[in-house]
């Protein structure tokens, strides 16, 4: 099977560089951006197998949405790693188009799991790679 690309996008550092590579050992193809119009460019020229961003994302910038609404990246699985813990900040995440919630702090194997099911689903089969 071939390698998943993935787009993990977050303002932080630390984050970026554990979740990164432990992503990158699980197999995946891994980019990464601190910015969100950067990573929606990087989105656009070359649709990755899934994005993982953070919510809230510095500025006004709302990620989620613009991948979901355009041609291009609207199929793309986005993952939204977040601290908003508010039953209501889930539901907008999830009517705005996400497709895996994870709150933080999260362990990276909960990230890799949740890509792995967000993948599966989308494709109808297993993702292991």
């Amino acid at each position: 099977m071939a390698q998943r690309s993935l787009l993990l996008v977050t303002q932080f550092p630390d984050e970026r560089a554990i979740y990164g590579e432990a992503l990158r050992a699980d197999g995946f193809d891994v980019k990464v951006a601190a910015d969100p119009d950067e990573a929606f460019a990087a989105a656009r020229k070359q649709p990755p197998d899934v994005v993982i961003t953070r919510l809230p994302q510095p500025g006004r910038v709302d990620l989620l949405h613009r991948l979901k609404h355009d041609t291009k990246t609207a199929a793309v699985p986005v993952v939204v790693l977040t601290t908003l813990m508010q039953p209501e900040d889930r539901e907008a995440a999830i009517d705005g188009g996400c497709d895996g919630y994870l709150l933080l702090p999260t362990l990276p194997e909960a990230l890799i799991s949740e890509v792995r099911r967000v993948v599966a689903s989308r494709h109808g089969h297993d993702s292991t790679t």
